[in-house]
């Protein structure tokens, strides 16, 4: 019996590999991420897979393949400003005017800052940190030094304004 083609014209080995290592997909995202998010990145992971299954060459190693897309995919769904709300849970949302507050104060950072430190405000380890967006711990504590410095300064900054046009009113 010849195995028929499956879609996009994958050759049905490939399906294969791919349901037989959906466990290691599965390992690898509760490891790296929190529960609330793992069944959404093991399809992303699967669908990214089926994607660009072209660029898989049978002689590589699949699990190895696998995982790098895995570690991509993991990269890109990790918190971003865009996506924290998720991970707050049943907790009360901010009022509007603390939501404009920190958005403020966040305006200054680099994207990974941002992401550095919404994940400490998370709750995050610095070796979470580390292995969530794939630096060292020294990096991972720099981004948080830095971020912190930089909304420190940007905070400072707008109460001397603030104080300013208290002075001028």
């Amino acid at each position: 019996m010849t195995p028929t083609p499956a879609n996009d014209n994958r050759p049905a080995w490939f399906d294969d590999l791919l349901v037989a290592y959906q466990p290691l997909i599965w390992k690898r995202c509760l490891r790296e991420q929190r529960p609330i998010n793992v069944e959404e990145t093991v399809q992303s992971v699967s669908l990214r897979a089926m994607e660009k299954w072209s660029q898989y060459h049978p002689s590589r190693n699949f699990a190895t393949w696998l995982l790098f897309m895995c570690r991509d995919v993991i990269r890109e769904s990790d918190l971003t400003l865009h996506n924290a709300e998720e991970y707050v849970g049943e907790s009360t949302p901010p009022a509007q005017h603390h939501a404009a507050m920190l958005s403020d104060a966040m305006y200054p950072l680099s994207n990974r800052e941002k992401q550095a430190v919404t994940m400490v405000a998370y709750g995050y380890t610095r070796l979470e940190i580390a292995k969530k967006l794939g630096v060292s711990i020294t990096r991972a504590n720099q981004l948080v030094k830095t971020a912190r410095e930089r909304m420190n300064d940007n905070r400072q900054v707008a109460r001397a304004d603030n104080q300013e046009v208290a002075r001028s009113a």
